[in-house]
């Protein structure tokens, strides 16, 4: 029994699609990783941007109370 893959509802063994089909899986698997991959990269930058904008914050308030906020 082969691989199989599901699309819709219904389910292909990878071993019975031609070579372009699987250049195809190829392609669409590596595009799944590679969202993957983006959106955790997005995370990461929205955490940084987020914590740049406390620091920015904090300086602000500082500059404008006369006292150092720092932690």
């Amino acid at each position: 029994m082969g691989t199989k893959i599901r699309i819709e509802d219904a389910e292909y063994t990878i071993d019975d699609l031609s070579e372009n089909g699987k250049f195809r899986l190829a392609l669409f698997k590596f595009t799944e990783q590679r969202l993957h991959e983006l959106n955790n990269l997005q995370a990461v930058l929205q955490r940084a941007k987020n914590s740049y904008v406390e620091v920015l914050r904090r300086e602000v308030l500082a500059d404008k109370a006369g006292i150092l906020l720092d932690d």
